[in-house]
């Protein structure tokens, strides 16, 4: 079973839960795994953010 994690995008604040590799790195359901504003870059919600 893969690991996933809830992040959001840095620029705009899109939530995606994202399958996680085993390298740490973050498989998205988007096209070319960035959000839909653009952007690459993405953060992981804790639970205080919740």
């Amino acid at each position: 079973m893969t690991d996933r994690t809830i992040v959001s995008c840095e620029d705009c604040q899109h939530v995606y839960t994202a399958r996680v590799r085993d390298d740490g790195g973050l498989i998205l359901p988007t096209p070319g795994n960035a959000c839909g504003c653009g952007c690459e870059s993405f953060a992981k919600v804790t639970a205080q953010q919740i």
